[in-house]
């Protein structure tokens, strides 16, 4: 979802009723002139409970860390990445993948790349392997 500036794109992977959600949200020149006019946190601090769907999936993106367990989780998760990666400065998407509490679906994701069956095994053994690691 567009956090930073939901008045750029229309973000990928909402329901429906998300996406009309949103382009209501993103039609209103009210909404517009409050974005202008305050801080990102204010902004979405202070976002109508009329849309509160986009509110809470707005600062589950701006507020990864809310907790001193979280907190730790992603530092170790940097520490890894950076020693895997040291070349790469922009690690933004494999930390968000390391430390999100969404579990996976490997049959989901090998049947939309229509991968044989031997696919699956490989990328669970792989994602065995980072887990370890």
């Amino acid at each position: 979802m567009g956090v930073r500036d939901p008045f750029q794109n229309t973000p990928e992977g909402l329901s429906t009723t998300e996406e009309e959600n949103f382009i209501d949200f993103t039609s209103s020149g009210e909404i517009k002139r409050q974005f202008c006019n305050k801080t990102l946190f204010q902004f979405w601090a202070e976002v109508d409970d009329e849309f509160s769907e986009l509110k809470t999936k707005a600062f589950r993106i701006l507020l990864p860390f809310s907790t001193s367990y979280l907190c730790e989780t992603g530092f170790y998760a940097v520490a890894a990445l950076k020693t895997k990666y040291r070349s790469q400065l922009n690690i933004e998407k494999e930390l968000r993948v390391s430390i999100s509490n969404i579990k996976p679906s490997f049959e989901n994701l090998c049947s939309a790349r229509q991968a044989p069956w031997k696919s699956l095994i490989i990328i669970k053994l792989a994602l065995k392997l980072v887990l370890i690691n």
